[in-house]
């Protein structure tokens, strides 16, 4: 039997659901909270010139669109821009989120354009990271923008 030791909030929830459940339902559990990265969010604004905001500013960045958006950043910025797939915790819930990295640095483009925010939870956990041509395979097959975590984990297993 695996034991984890929760380094975050959403790690923590994780562990005691995993504590009840069997089979193909634990393995997958287990990768998720072995995966899960937190990444602290760096504001947009410290990362980007004011003519770079502009031009994502004209990618239509909607609320309840966060996959759309950070497909939308990463597929016209491939060289620079990756893909983030997790889970925002958000008083204690949690929600699929997609946000974006640019070397060491992380950002939500939702938060930023929607709501004139950083971020907009207590906790982004890491579970994907991918580039371009992921996002690209992932879209084809699925046929919509995200979330690609269980497509991801069944490419894998």
């Amino acid at each position: 039997m695996k034991t984890f030791s929760p380094k975050s909030q959403y790690q923590h929830q994780l562990a005691q659901l995993i504590k009840v459940l069997t089979g193909r339902h634990k393995e997958y559990y287990e990768w998720l909270i072995g995966r899960a990265i937190v990444n602290e969010l760096t504001n947009m604004e410290s990362i980007f010139t004011k003519e770079e905001l502009d031009i994502f500013k004209k990618y239509k960045i909607e609320k309840k669109a966060c996959f759309q958006n950070a497909y939308k950043l990463v597929t016209h910025n491939p060289k620079r821009i990756t893909y983030i797939e997790g889970i925002l915790m958000y008083g204690g819930v949690q929600i699929e989120h997609a946000w974006c990295k640019i070397d060491d640095k992380y950002f939500d483009p939702t938060a930023y354009y929607c709501f004139g925010k950083t971020t907009l939870g207590d906790e982004y956990n890491e579970i994907i990271e991918l580039n371009d041509m992921d996002l690209y395979k992932f879209s084809a097959l699925t046929g919509v923008y995200g979330p690609y975590i269980v497509e991801y984990y069944q490419e894998i297993i």
